[in-house]
């Protein structure tokens, strides 16, 4: 396994990294004279639903293949083939 194009690897990793930081980030969405309601970016940027994480999580997935190369050369019979 070798990292062919670092470019779409990395941003493949940024996309993870970015997504788990969001988690923690806190926003004030709502407030009044007796509360306040916060929420995390990531759940306001994905709209609280889990199939457009997963989407996002894809496409960060698909990135990071497209950036690696997977040493596939088998030998035949035993022998190095010429």
């Amino acid at each position: 396994m070798k990292v062919t194009k670092p470019a779409l690897f990395w941003t493949g990793i940024g996309i993870l990294v970015v997504l788990g930081l969001f988690y923690f980030v806190k926003l004030d969405v709502d407030s009044g004279e007796n509360y306040i309601v916060q929420d995390s970016l990531l759940g306001i940027i994905i709209f609280h639903k889990a199939f457009i994480l997963s989407f996002y999580v894809v496409i960060a997935a698909i990135l990071m293949a497209a950036g690696i190369k997977f040493n596939n050369n088998k030998m035949k019979g035993g022998k190095k083939n010429e």
